[in-house]
């Protein structure tokens, strides 16, 4: 069963409409179902849904199909089929990946570009708005909103503040960069920016393997670094100034590599791709083949360099597990791939103070970009009747 996203300090309250929504856009598929998790009677679920129907956001089947229990047979509600899109787009270090996302979560059109090392900050949003204008070209759904996935903190005012991967040392007002190169391409919404970890682990709270987690920790690793996100109650966790869940710069070794931030051995660096490969300097495509290539060598250097990379995601696991005490940890990208080692498993369980929770692989491919459609939905999701 899907939990609602609750209701935060900095989340605007959802009406009940929008709570519907909400239900329909994660599958909640049959209108007995929808309006007994309202709250509601079969009168007032009926009267939402005609509202969210002449909305043209949801299709009822007028023909009821048996639910599998007693009772009447329940109606099938799904998103309309020409509901507004989403816009999304995927800033990192190798690429601009940019798609279309139906409600319900449903891509329906992606393109991408590969990025200059390093690339300038306009450069970047050109490249994605050029790309979004051929991918609207002829879409006759009508654009919601946009939203920008990127590989950094990211503040309340859509500025990417530390994506040193992508060369960009100082804050970057991405969210204003980005909407203007879409105006200049004729594409006129609202932009928000997240961080691209945040976008994924929602993405997979919503719709993918944390689907019944209340507090979820997520570890990824992308084309370079490792990102971290919590999702506690249906939420992403952003902390005062929106940029909480900087999992990445737990410290794991105090004497390890210089990290970006000024410190030492932080967890993105001692346990990312080149940390398997070091010294080897390599493309970024290379560095992740030959990552995945030490991972499953014999070689005793190989088999080295995965022990210790393994006890460093070991030692952050511990203690946010430990600190944070969340029922569901999903490790994807390199840390996915060390999951499947049982070393990694049994130091986890073995350090954990109380519980150890389950740790498990994603079960999106594209979860950033589904992950950032929920941040460009979610003032749909919040209001859908407000105007």
């Amino acid at each position: 069963m899907h939990a609602l996203p609750p209701e935060t300090e900095d989340t605007p309250m959802a009406t009940t409409a929008g709570r519907a929504l909400m239900l329909v856009h994660t599958g909640t598929g049959r209108r007995a179902e929808l309006t007994r998790r309202l709250g509601l009677t079969r009168t007032g679920g009926a009267k939402v849904l005609a509202e969210l129907e002449q909305a043209g956001l949801v299709e009822v089947d007028d023909r009821p199909t048996p639910s599998g229990s007693r009772g009447r047979p329940s109606h099938l509600v799904g998103p309309a089929r020409q509901a507004p899109l989403a816009l999304t787009t995927s800033i990192s270090a190798r690429q601009v990946a940019v798609a279309l996302v139906a409600l319900g979560g449903t891509i329906v059109a992606t393109g991408s570009e590969e990025l200059p090392t390093p690339v300038a900050p306009k450069v970047a949003a050109r490249i994605a708005a050029g790309l979004a204008r051929t991918l609207t070209a002829d879409e006759p759904r009508p654009l919601r909103a946009a939203a920008v996935a990127v590989a950094s903190a990211v503040d309340g005012d859509g500025r990417a503040l530390a994506a040193h991967y992508l060369g960009w040392d100082s804050p970057v007002p991405l969210r204003g960069l980005v909407g203007d190169a879409l105006d200049a391409v004729g594409i006129r919404v609202p932009v928000a920016v997240h961080n691209d970890a945040d976008c994924a682990a929602l993405a997979e709270h919503r719709r993918g393997a944390g689907r019944d987690a209340r507090h979820l920790l997520y570890l990824a690793s992308a084309d370079r670094g490792i990102g971290g996100a919590l999702v506690t109650n249906g939420q992403p966790y952003r902390g005062h100034a929106g940029t909480g869940s900087e999992l990445s710069h737990l410290t794991v070794d105090p004497r390890g590599r210089p990290c970006h931030c000024g410190n030492r051995g932080c967890l993105v660096v001692e346990a990312d791709a080149a940390a398997l490969v070091h010294p080897a300097v390599l493309p970024i495509g290379d560095l992740d083949r030959a990552a995945r290539h030490v991972i499953t060598s014999d070689a005793p250097a190989d088999r080295d360099a995965v022990a210790r990379v393994t006890a460093h995601l070991a030692t952050a696991l511990v203690g946010l597990v430990n600190i944070l005490n969340p029922d569901l940890v999903i490790l994807a990208g390199l840390p996915g791939e060390l999951l499947r080692t049982q070393p990694l498993v049994e130091q986890v369980r073995s350090r954990t103070l109380l519980r150890t929770a389950p740790l498990t692989s994603p079960a999106l491919d594209d979860a950033i970009l589904l992950g950032a459609a929920e941040y460009a939905f979610d003032p749909l999701l919040t209001d859908p009747l407000g105007g």
